[in-house]
């Protein structure tokens, strides 16, 4: 036997494995940088030059996506400290944060200086103002408090995507502060071929997006961050909302590819906090690794989902049909929001294996076509079984950061 290390709820695990067993780790590429205190005080100072004295409205990732946006107000404070007005949790159309969130989204002393400035987007609440309706028939409603900014500086992250393409940019507008039916009818454009993680020409909820975008006209500079897997800051993109973001992509694009040699019986992937929140974001883990697993192989997801579910369209959807073929046919009847992840899933449990350890009742995850396990011992009864299933020759790959780590297939 050998042993492996494997990462739970933010943890790590020791695992074993038969010695035969043929074990590889997607790992970044590194040679990337982490921008170090006196650098990111720099750019900071730079980016300051351009920005208001005073009423700026900053718009923020929420509590499922990893940005760092802590460091960029620790390190720009003392400007930040007198020029905000107010500051919008981009939450598309999830639900907003609760303190402990904002602690860690913030850093807990900023919090405390700025929590009576914090306004939480609300998709489903808010009153929103019709802007126009895109090319794709996306009609564009927009928070309205939003919209009464007089300056806005969007602070956001760029990564992989599984149907976006990447994270960031025109995503602060759409979803982040954009209604739930302008939401709902942009991520129909989900079950398109073209929606798929790295893609942006001739991907429609991109393109959607960008459009939507477009219909936002105020005096703005836009903040993308690339992040290693890690969390470590790597640089900062700055200027136009669109061209900003195109910059931070490419650079994306290279932190988090990685080789793999080949396609695997087995593929294990783990999901970090904060995305292993629930199982609506913890999918995106699913999507990215997925391309590296064979046909008729075993995905193994590794996510506490400690609140559960999350969003529970797609699951209804999942669980009141009994085969992956009746979800898809459900589908085609007509589209709601979260039905685009039910999509993905009943797809490829029809050609592949799901399996999952999470916090979760595994026979909750059972009538959503998984096989479950729970907790720790659940993850080391996960691996054993995976591997004895397909046997001797055995190859697996483990992805540490599935939502964020995409591998790409090599001829062997």
């Amino acid at each position: 036997m050998k042993k492996i290390t494997l990462h739970y709820g933010g943890e790590k695990l020791d695992v074993e494995i038969p010695a035969g067993a043929t074990f590889h780790i997607l790992k970044p590429r590194g040679g990337f940088k982490p921008l170090s205190t006196k650098d990111l005080k720099h750019k900071m100072a730079e980016i300051e030059k351009e920005l208001p004295g005073e009423g700026l409205t900053l718009v923020v990732n929420d509590q499922t996506r990893p940005t760092r946006t802590d460091l960029i107000l620790k390190s720009g404070w003392d400007y930040f400290k007198g020029a905000i007005e107010r500051i919008i949790v981009a939450t598309g159309s999830h639900s907003g944060p609760e303190p402990h969130h904002l602690k860690r989204m913030l850093g807990e002393n900023l919090y405390k200086e700025v929590s009576s400035r914090i306004i939480s987007h609300s998709a489903r609440e808010d009153p929103h103002e019709e802007l126009g309706r895109t090319r794709r028939g996306t009609v564009v409603r927009v928070m309205q408090e939003f919209l009464a900014s007089k300056y806005v500086l969007y602070i956001n992250s760029v990564e992989p995507h599984y149907f976006a393409g990447f994270t960031g940019g025109r995503k602060s507008i759409l979803p982040g502060v954009s209604s739930y039916d302008t939401i709902e009818q942009n991520h129909s454009h989900a079950l398109d071929p073209g929606a798929k993680t790295l893609a942006l020409e001739g991907n429609p909820v991109h393109e959607d997006m960008m459009e939507a975008a477009s219909f936002v006209d105020m005096p703005h500079t836009s903040l993308q961050l690339v992040q290693s897997p890690s969390g470590e800051l790597l640089d900062i993109f700055w200027g136009d909302i669109k061209e900003s973001f195109f910059r931070a992509a490419e650079k994306a694009k290279d932190v988090f590819t990685s080789p793999a040699e080949g396609l695997y019986d087995v593929v294990i992937a783990s999901v970090p906090p904060p995305m292993d929140l629930n199982l609506y974001q913890s999918q995106k883990g699913i999507e990215n690794s997925k391309l590296a697993l064979k046909d008729g192989g075993i995905l193994l997801l590794l996510s506490t989902c400690r609140e559960g579910i999350g969003p529970k369209e797609f699951w209804d959807l999942l669980t009141q049909e009994e085969t992956p073929g009746e979800v898809l046919a459900r589908i085609k009847e007509g589209y709601r929001l979260g039905y685009h992840k039910a999509a993905k899933i009943a797809e490829f449990v029809r050609r592949s294996h799901l399996w999952a350890v999470t916090e979760m009742d595994p026979d909750v995850l059972k009538r959503g076509f998984m096989k479950g396990y729970r907790g720790r011992d659940g993850v080391r009864r996960a691996v054993k079984e995976a591997i004895e299933e397909v046997g001797e020759g055995v190859r697996v790959l483990y992805v540490p950061d599935s939502t964020v780590m995409v591998p790409y297939v090599e001829e062997m």
